[in-house]
């Protein structure tokens, strides 16, 4: 049993029931013709259109995005994802010629960033495209110079997915700079396009360090330095965390109510540093203004690991990483803890055990009745229907997002990853 099986059980027994907020789905869907999803980004990344959205006050501006600053508050506490995606999508060969496309989603032990880092050879479990692929198969990799040959074997295959040893010649070099000449970005599936080398670039934030993503944290793409300095001039800071978006970001629902979905799990990683800048601004009481969705859930499911070891459910260890679970927000045992006192907590536990981060997974999800901890304020895009990136939006700003979307398809906004931003403050 897998140490994740294991925390799971052990919330279920302990926890007992979730009280599962009741979403009628069909109330969060809405009409997206094809000829509204952006295929390119624009040639300026700050060029983008910007919505404007207030629930409280019932209002909607129109502006563009190298002007978000107008519209934020003095001294706001941005939180940004600096995860970095990874050219995970890899054309092989099988001995008979046949091609077969893999893409990377996870490696078989630790994170993503250490496993780019091993030379001669690593372990990743991939999705596989083609026909015929048969476990102890051997596929073939070739860089388009034919510096680099790497040998991709098929250990164990289950459906479209299998866990696939990577050798490669010559051995020096890590991973990465095999992957960075082999491979190619992974663009959205709603993106039918072969990706472009502009796209190695430009479906990448620009304060992207990370490695470890197969899908770009998009609400981040609008961000330009000018951008961020005129944020500074309001006095603006920033906190950097990690949260590798994998492909489940865009899965659709597919089940007739949420208790029976099965929310996709991501791997993050929150510094001390940024968690002391968190708590630093929540005593002075500063306006957090999230910089994206993946951001969002990164946080909140900080506060809930937090919680969870103020409340004695858990007790921390370095050697065991964090796990948020689907519903562990909604647990009906226990109470929700400050905010102030739950990062005070996770700030004080990293300090007595000379630890500088805290790493886990999460499968937290957001439906409409959740209750954020501490945020004012979202950028981010405009998502597909039938998403929990739209049950997200809709959570953080109420029956208003109907409002919001239908503006922006009536205004000719730009959708998914390469559109159009909005800001949206919380109802």
């Amino acid at each position: 049993m897998s140490e994740k099986q294991e925390t799971k059980e052990q919330l279920t027994s302990r926890d007992g029931l979730y009280d599962i907020p009741v979403v009628d789905l069909q109330q969060y869907r809405y009409h997206l013709p094809d000829d509204r999803i952006a295929q390119f980004p624009l040639e300026q990344r700050d060029g983008s259109k910007l919505l404007i959205a207030d629930p409280r006050a019932m209002t909607i501006r129109h502006d563009n995005f190298y002007r978000l600053a107008d519209y934020i508050p003095d001294n706001t506490l941005f939180i940004r994802n600096d995860t970095k995606v990874i050219t995970a999508r890899l054309l092989a060969k099988k001995s008979t010629g046949g091609a077969v496309e893999l893409l990377l989603l996870s490696p078989q032990y630790g994170s993503p960033q250490d496993a780019m880092m091993h030379r001669h050879s690593t372990a990743w479990y991939c999705l596989l495209g083609g026909r015929n692929i048969k476990s102890g198969m051997v596929l073939t990799i070739e860089s388009e110079d034919k510096t680099f040959l790497m040998d991709a074997t098929i250990v164990s295959k289950n459906g479209q997915q299998a866990l696939v040893t990577f050798t490669w010649s010559p051995p020096m070099y890590v991973f990465a700079a095999i992957i960075d000449v082999c491979g190619t970005t992974p663009l959205p599936p709603y993106m039918h396009r072969v990706a472009t080398k502009d796209d190695k670039e430009r479906y990448q934030t620009v304060y992207a360090v990370t490695e470890g993503s197969v899908a770009a944290p998009t609400a981040g793409l609008h961000f330009t330095e000018g951008v961020f300095d005129t944020l500074r001039e309001k006095y603006c800071a920033f906190a950097d965390v990690t949260l590798h978006v994998g492909l489940g970001t865009f899965k659709p629902i597919n089940t007739d109510t949420l208790e029976n979905f099965t929310m996709h799990n991501e791997r993050f990683e929150v510094s001390l540093a940024s968690i002391r800048k968190i708590r630093r601004s929540l005593e002075q009481k500063r306006t957090f203004i999230s910089v994206g969705t993946t951001s969002m859930r990164t946080i909140e499911s900080l506060y809930w690991y937090g919680v969870s070891l103020l409340q004695k459910k858990r007790s921390y260890s370095p050697e065991n990483p964090a796990f948020v679970s689907q519903w562990e927000p909604y647990s009906i045992v226990g109470e929700r803890s400050e905010p102030l006192e739950v990062f005070h907590a996770l700030e004080h536990i990293l300090e007595s055990h000379q630890q500088q981060s805290i790493v886990g997974t999460t499968e937290i999800i957001i439906v409409p009745g959740y209750t954020f901890s501490i945020f004012d304020g979202l950028v981010t895009n405009f998502h597909q229907p039938e998403s929990t990136l739209m049950l997200l939006v809709a959570a953080f700003v109420g029956e208003y997002w109907r409002e919001i979307y239908q503006t922006a398809l009536e205004e000719e906004y730009r959708f998914l990853s390469y559109g159009d931003s909005s800001l949206l403050f919380k109802n």
